[in-house]
């Protein structure tokens, strides 16, 4: 049996196609993985993002140095009117109720510096995420900008073929064919193993009939035929 016309003509169409671009480009993949997987920062892709301390610090200082430089004058302000107003109502520096006046006054001061404090915390903590979502938008980019132009290179080639595709596209061919050869012969010899085992069965059943049916002389009705018998005499 020889080899399909059509299988001859998908053969020479797979060798006819010119897979060098694509198996050279393959090779610069396999490369430029290779060099990758030796570099401890796998090229240019970002694993890991942080938050900047130094944006914490910066933010937290200048809040609170902020509020200090306006409210440090008003502070002393306080103090002085408060000082001049306890000595008017005849309160002498060091009595009871002059220091528990003064003392209420720098609770208070303390207490709203101590605000400015949390308030500074917070406006670091804040600079802090800032900072970090800032650079995980900035990995996430850079990350989607190389994953993109991969993805670029890979559509370019997907009308491509490699040489392993089309070694293994000619091998199924081959191999397809050569399966229906091999299932058209076996379909052959069933064939003609029926039409040998039909002819044994019919001869055997043309044989039966033929016995059967007296065509070679039944040997109860022979004997007696004519009306002559053994048993009586000559």
């Amino acid at each position: 049996m020889g080899i399909n016309p059509g299988l001859l003509m998908a053969l020479s169409t797979l060798n006819s196609v010119d897979t060098k671009d694509y198996d050279n480009v393959l090779k610069n993949f396999q490369t430029t993985a290779n060099n990758m997987s030796g570099n401890p920062n796998l090229g240019n892709w970002t694993w890991s993002v942080d938050g900047s301390d130094d944006a914490r610090r910066r933010a937290e200082t200048a809040v609170f140095q902020s509020y200090m430089d306006r409210t440090k004058p008003i502070y002393q302000q306080q103090t002085d009117d408060l000082q001049t107003r306890l000595v008017n109502q005849g309160l002498t520096p060091g009595s009871e109720a002059y220091q528990r006046a003064m003392t209420d006054l720098q609770n208070n001061q303390n207490n709203a510096t101590n605000q400015a404090a949390y308030a500074a915390t917070l406006a670091g903590q804040n600079a802090f995420s800032q900072s970090l979502n800032d650079s995980l938008s900035a990995g996430n980019f850079a990350n989607n900008a190389q994953g993109n132009y991969i993805n670029q290179i890979w559509n370019l080639l997907q009308n491509s073929m490699s040489g392993y595709d089309k070694n293994m596209q000619m091998a199924n061919l081959v191999s397809a064919d050569y399966n229906q050869k091999q299932q058209a012969k076996q379909a052959k010899r069933n064939a003609t193993n029926q039409m040998i085992s039909s002819a044994i069965q019919n001869g055997a059943t043309l044989a039966a009939l033929a016995y059967g049916g007296g065509g070679f002389g039944g040997s109860g009705n022979a004997s007696t035929s004519g009306g002559i018998s053994r048993s009586g005499g000559w």
